[in-house]
């Protein structure tokens, strides 16, 4: 699910591109546990979902500009 959160302004006349920790994980090549380290430590800002089951997401262009997306590979034939 990437897209923005009920209740969440968008940042400055743009839609904030969010994704679930797993789908981040998956896209950029970092561990679940290095995404939280980097939360943690206020290098990514944790977007948290307003009701319902807790989930945390991430804004795409925030982890673009830590880290470069890992290229999606290839399926064998």
């Amino acid at each position: 699910m990437a897209g923005r959160l009920a209740g969440m302004p968008p940042r400055r006349d743009e839609e904030i591109d969010l994704l679930t920790v797993e789908q981040a994980s998956r896209e950029f090549g970092l561990a679940i546990s290095t995404l939280y380290r980097h939360m943690d430590g206020g290098r990514l800002t944790r977007h948290v979902a307003p009701a319902g089951r807790p989930r945390v997401f991430l804004d795409r262009q925030e982890l673009v500009r830590l880290v470069k997306p890992k290229p999606e590979k290839r399926q064998k034939r």
